[in-house]
């Protein structure tokens, strides 16, 4: 399985892709917002890649891992997991430091939702993320996505239990959205502390207030915010 954007390829890891796999996996700002084990040591990192090469696309009941590949390296990540029947696809996107603030999880992320429209009977995309990733809110907005609900305390994460961000969108909805003339203003959470991101692209934010808004720039203190990956 290989895809390509106009900057990105995404395909399935190899064993190459394991020590740059390792340090973002084990990057704290990340690992605060995952509920990957601890630490990730290069045995089990290539336990999963292999894993994945196993499966070598999307496929149900399963979570399959595409490398995002820019300029010949491993930059991060995109992951999919579809229910049993393939109705329902959580997605979600991590990135190494690095590679932050350029654009890339935006462009494979949707990358990776056309192709689970072209190729599976996917009816729904669900994504789950800590509600202080303000970062990885965003480019799910800008993929279509739609606040769903906050859940307090409801996520199990090493030992303890996290709060919840829900979004999601339709098949209908994604195609909507693609094809859009202006971009509707997103609702968002009016309350938000923390938990993981399947796939953090920023650090945590502690005592974050949202209330519905646009895709504007969040209010002070943090205006550099205002530029998405």
């Amino acid at each position: 399985m290989l895809l390509a954007t106009e900057r990105l390829v995404l395909r399935p890891p190899t064993h190459a892709d394991a020590a740059a796999m390792v340090v973002y996996y084990n990057d704290p700002e990340i690992a605060a917002m995952q509920d990957w084990d601890l630490p990730q040591t290069p045995e089990r990192v290539l336990r999963h890649i292999d894993e994945c090469a196993a499966l070598g696309g999307p496929t149900p009941g399963a979570w399959m891992n595409l490398v995002v590949e820019a300029d010949g390296e491993c930059a991060g990540h995109v992951a999919c997991h579809l229910d049993p029947t393939s109705s329902v696809a959580e997605v979600g996107y991590t990135l190494a430091r690095e590679h932050w603030g350029k654009g890339y999880a935006s462009e494979a992320l949707d990358e990776l939702l056309n192709h689970l429209i072209a190729t599976t009977s996917v009816h729904r995309f669900v994504a789950s993320l800590d509600p202080n990733n303000v970062r990885s809110m965003r480019v799910l907005e800008r993929a279509g996505f739609l606040f769903e609900s906050l859940s307090e305390r409801s996520y199990p994460m090493r030992g303890g239990w996290e709060d919840d961000l829900r979004y999601a969108m339709t098949r209908q909805q994604r195609e909507a959205w693609i094809g859009r003339t202006t971009a509707p203003t997103p609702a968002r959470p009016a309350t938000s502390q923390k938990r993981r991101s399947e796939a953090p692209l920023a650090p945590t934010l502690s005592g974050t207030t949202w209330g519905p808004s646009p895709l504007a720039a969040p209010p002070a203190p943090w205006p550099h915010l205002s530029s998405v990956p």
